[in-house]
């Protein structure tokens, strides 16, 4: 029942990947990484479908070949090793110049495929067995079979380790440089490898142990699927949507990293608030938006700094240098806690209405002046003012 529920998952996640690809596939006929991605989405689906012990069972009584799933499954597991290696092909080079060696792989993967039918139609299996217990029943009695499981496994392995070796390594060349989700497709193809590479050597290592063992590994098996065997599922899923999510993702990550400038922010803007509350402003329908909330914080922030600008004072301005020099601070860290130490000296000057002795200057640093043009440079800017004031300055 697990064993049916697990694989009835990962074939309905694999159809719906399928059917997502061939959607765009039906819009470019002639698209040959199209063509190979449907192509292999369609290898991973069958065998899901077909994995199970129901669907297993269909099968072999459908055709009224015994075991005839067997032989499906581990025929269909080659063809889409060779389709995913095929596609890393089509990614890193121009059609042109893939296609010689992907017609390689094709012929390599039809003649393993040829063996692995002569193989099973050389075997005696006649009692219907799933694929959990197939290989510990009979792998004893027919040493052939045994044959038969290294036909599959190491090539399908071999197909897996250069996937991931290519797509690790490709993902951290410079040509890519300026396709980032082509880069993060790339490293999460690498890495659905790498688990599907672990499933296929340590499959291979149970087919070796039941063939030197006297023990029966049928429950061994059977976990090792349920367990391992899905491992590649939800990685190889979210590599092959990345044109789906990687423009959301992109959103996202903007949106949340904005989320989080408006926390870092808030304790400095609640701490300045009472200088200027009129000039805060958050349009009614945008509370929830981040941009326009960090952006009306950092209008709202020079405002306010510069409306104590005339309080800051010298001495002030030697006490945090000579604080944070000693805390080890430099350059911008420097300048962010001599200008948080300034507001706070000054909000409290203008609390009790009192002028400090020196005040009227404003405190430069020795960085690069900000022209007040890039948002981004901004926040930064005000994140380290927020981050300094709330270290060293008493918050109220």
């Amino acid at each position: 029942m697990v064993l049916n529920v697990v694989f009835a998952s990962s074939t309905l996640i694999y159809l719906a990947i399928f059917l997502y690809k061939f959607n765009h596939l039906s819009a470019d006929w002639g698209n040959a990484i199209l063509w190979t991605m449907c192509i292999g989405c369609l290898l991973f689906v069958i065998p899901r479908a077909a994995g199970g012990p129901a669907g297993q069972h269909f099968i072999n009584e459908i055709t009224g070949v015994p075991n005839i799933a067997i032989l499906l499954m581990s025929t269909v597991h080659n063809a889409a090793s060779a389709a995913f290696v095929s596609l890393a092909l089509f990614w890193r080079y121009p059609t042109q110049t893939a296609w010689p060696r992907v017609r390689w792989i094709i012929a390599a993967c039809a003649l393993n495929v040829a063996i692995l039918v002569t193989l099973f139609a050389m075997l005696d299996v006649p009692e219907e067995r799933v694929s959990q217990n197939f290989a510990s029943y009979y792998i004893p009695k027919q040493p052939l079979l045994f044959v038969f499981y290294l036909f599959y496994s190491i090539p399908t392995l071999a197909g897996f380790v250069m996937l991931s070796i290519w797509c690790l390594a490709w993902a951290r060349t410079e040509d890519y440089a300026n396709l980032p989700r082509l880069r993060r497709a790339l490293s999460l193809y690498g890495w659905a490898g790498i688990f599907m590479c672990v499933f296929q050597a340590g499959q291979l290592g149970i087919f070796i142990a039941m063939k030197i063992s006297a023990y029966s590994l049928e429950n061994v098996m059977q976990t090792f699927i349920i367990v391992a065997g899905q491992l590649s599922v939800p990685m190889l899923a979210v590599a092959l949507l990345v044109p789906w999510w990687g423009p959301r993702w992109e959103f996202f990550r903007d949106w949340t990293k904005r989320w989080h400038a408006f926390l870092a922010l808030r304790s400095l803007h609640r701490a300045l608030h009472p200088v200027g509350p009129a000039s805060v402003i958050v349009a009614q329908d945008k509370k929830l938006n981040p941009h326009h909330r960090v952006r009306r914080m950092v209008i709202e922030l020079n405002d306010w700094s510069q409306a104590l600008a005339p309080l800051f004072n010298s001495t002030t301005q030697e006490q945090a240098e000579s604080h944070g020099r000693k805390a080890g601070l430099t350059g911008t860290k420097l300048a962010a806690l001599v200008q948080a130490v300034q507001l706070h000296t000054a909000k409290l000057a203008w609390q009790q209405g009192t002028r400090p002795p020196g005040s009227g200057m404003e405190y430069q640093h020795d960085e690069e002046p900000r022209d007040g043009t890039g948002i981004d440079e901004e926040i930064s800017w005000w994140i380290q003012v927020a981050r300094a004031y709330k270290d060293h300055c008493r918050v109220s």
